[in-house]
């Protein structure tokens, strides 16, 4: 059966908080306070407004992919934490778009 029936469902904001280890060599060290700033710039680059749609799910590997220009970097870790749970991994439903919360970023040293 076709109606005409309209359902209309106010948009809601899922609030993630990211954890982000990086993993870099010794060596650079001395340039922590500069390969932070660049990071954090790429992260609000990930999360900028215009980067997402509603329904848009977020994954660790599309954040790896983001950070990938930050060539001081061996490796990182993320953790992303909702009010649901923590993984790498959030799912958002067709009516939620995922914005970021506290950002935290870490350095270890190998």
């Amino acid at each position: 059966m076709i109606t005409d029936y309209i359902c209309i469902k106010d948009g809601q904001v899922v609030e993630v908080d990211v954890s982000v280890e990086v993993t870099l060599s010794r060596i650079n060290k001395k340039f922590e306070q500069e390969i932070k700033v660049n990071i954090d710039s790429k992260i609000n680059d990930f999360f900028s407004l215009k980067n997402w749609d509603y329904g848009q799910n977020l994954r660790e590997s599309d954040m790896i992919k983001a950070l990938a220009a930050v060539k001081q970097a061996e490796s990182f870790d993320i953790v992303f934490t909702t009010n649901s749970g923590s993984g790498n991994m959030v799912d958002a439903k067709f009516y939620e778009i995922i914005r970021p919360g506290l950002v935290e970023v870490a350095f270890m040293y190998q």
